[in-house]
């Protein structure tokens, strides 16, 4: 059977098979001692590597990550806030999420960090 790994953040769902990204991923938290009420913009998506033991065994999943976007819309960090089963797909939702781009947040004129969460699905192709 064949892998799939979809990404997701509330509200909306992303569909790797939906070109071209943008995305909305959800409200995020601007930076700089304020909170921003914007939407994180994808510009950029990597999907990430199903791994092979977790594919073998028949293993879907989950990830939740908390990332900061620099003011330049690169991922300035990422960690993992929640996975099911924890352990097996952190290290692919990680390594995936290092390489997105988003559109920068601007706050008075000014580009901000902004943090989000953002779910990470593996699933099974039947």
């Amino acid at each position: 059977p064949g892998s799939d790994a979809r990404l997701t953040g509330p509200p909306a769902q992303w569909n790797p098979d939906k070109q071209p990204v943008p995305a909305e991923s959800g409200e995020t938290e601007g930076g700089a001692g304020g909170s921003s009420k914007s939407k994180l913009v994808a510009l950029s998506r990597t999907l990430p590597d199903y791994p092979p033991k977790a594919r073998d065994r028949g293993i879907q999943g989950w990830v939740v990550l908390e990332i900061s976007v620099t003011p330049s819309g690169k991922v300035g960090s990422a960690q993992v806030v929640a996975a099911d089963p924890q352990g097996v797909f952190d290290e692919a939702a990680l390594e995936a999420v290092k390489q997105w781009r988003f559109q920068p947040a601007y706050k008075d004129g000014q580009a901000v960090e902004q943090r989000a969460r953002q779910m990470v699905k593996f699933t099974l192709k039947q």
